[in-house]
């Protein structure tokens, strides 16, 4: 088992974006099949991109992971992230139209 520290590797109480989450995936890979914790100590937000990039990353590399020390705004983020989206776009149909004389 692996904790992950991400005040420590980060030294910031919010994280942003894609490539952060994305350099989090990178050094992961040393820990081959052990079980990743993350912890979240001290961290007071991080943005739904953040989010979607990690949950993705551990998902496609089925990695045994958990999230430790979270608030209600990053446990939302987490949420909102794993929604798949409940509408699609598609063309709309084109409807015959009569008319009577």
């Amino acid at each position: 088992m692996k904790t992950l520290k991400l005040y420590e590797m980060f030294n910031s109480d919010t994280l942003r974006n894609r490539s952060t989450a994305a350099s989090i995936v990178k050094d992961m890979a040393k820990f081959k099949s052990e079980k990743i914790i993350f912890d979240f100590e001290n961290i007071s937000f991080i943005s739904r991109s953040f989010a979607h990039e990690l949950l993705s990353n551990l998902k496609e590399k089925d990695i045994d992971f958990q999230f430790v020390n979270t608030n209600h705004v990053i446990d939302t983020m987490f949420r909102i992230s794993s929604i798949k989206p409940k509408f699609v776009f598609s063309t709309p149909v084109k409807k015959k139209i009569e008319i009577k004389a």
